[in-house]
């Protein structure tokens, strides 16, 4: 558990934000999307029931591609920070796929809150280490509204998200639940449709539907 927990919550996590320091997030939200892949790759050679097989690429390709057509606007490298930040969160993806085929392959039986209550400790205390030691804690400005979003976070983006990630994990197989990426994206644009009232692009319709078609082609 401390070493998915490591790779899952410290590289992964770690690697993603730093390198949006040189990206976008909407380069970084395709480039992540590469994570369905990888568990694809590495599944097949380490579980034995959950196997390379043609449609599982083929979906997974799609659904990237749908990822990408979304995000064309930010598909841009500006300068050499450009590329470290891609190799970061590329980097992510991988550290991300590997914890997740290590997690299905030894704890299939395993509690969900359990493995997620040691890697949110683990993951935690060595980013706050890494913080510590690479920033400037002074810069943090500690306000309501910013205590309040990191506990948002904590709490439904970490905490329960994962719980409910892993317990998906223990019912499928583990390739399947990884397209849950694709999906990620388009939720977000579609709530700043619904709340912010932001106008949906015809490459958000076209792109949703890449990975609405790459996730059922995946899943069969």
């Amino acid at each position: 558990m401390v070493y998915t927990g490591l790779f899952a919550v410290s590289a992964s996590y770690g690697l993603v934000y730093w390198g949006e320091q040189y990206i976008s997030a909407g380069l970084t939200a395709v480039l992540f999307s590469a994570f369905p892949i990888f568990v694809i790759l590495f599944s097949h050679f380490v579980i034995a029931d959950d196997r390379l097989s043609v449609t599982k690429l083929l979906g997974a390709i799609t659904g990237f591609t749908g990822v990408a057509v979304i995000f064309a606007d930010s598909l841009k490298f500006q300068d050499a920070r450009t590329v470290l930040g891609t190799v970061g969160v590329v980097l992510g993806a991988v550290c991300a796929a590997v914890s997740n085929v290590v997690i299905k392959r030894n704890f299939k039986s395993l509690n969900p809150v359990v493995l997620t209550l040691v890697h949110m400790m683990c993951g935690s205390l060595a980013l706050l280490a890494a913080g510590l030691v690479f920033e400037n804690p002074n810069e943090f400005n500690i306000t309501l509204r910013s205590v309040g979003s990191v506990l948002y976070l904590a709490v439904m983006g970490s905490c329960l998200a994962f719980i409910c990630y892993y317990w998906l994990i223990s019912q499928v197989r583990v390739t399947k639940a990884s397209l849950v990426v694709f999906v990620i994206p388009i939720v977000a644009l579609f709530l700043d449709w619904l709340i912010l009232e932001q106008t949906l692009h015809w490459r958000v319709i076209a792109g949703s539907g890449l990975v609405i078609g790459g996730v059922g082609i995946a899943s069969r």
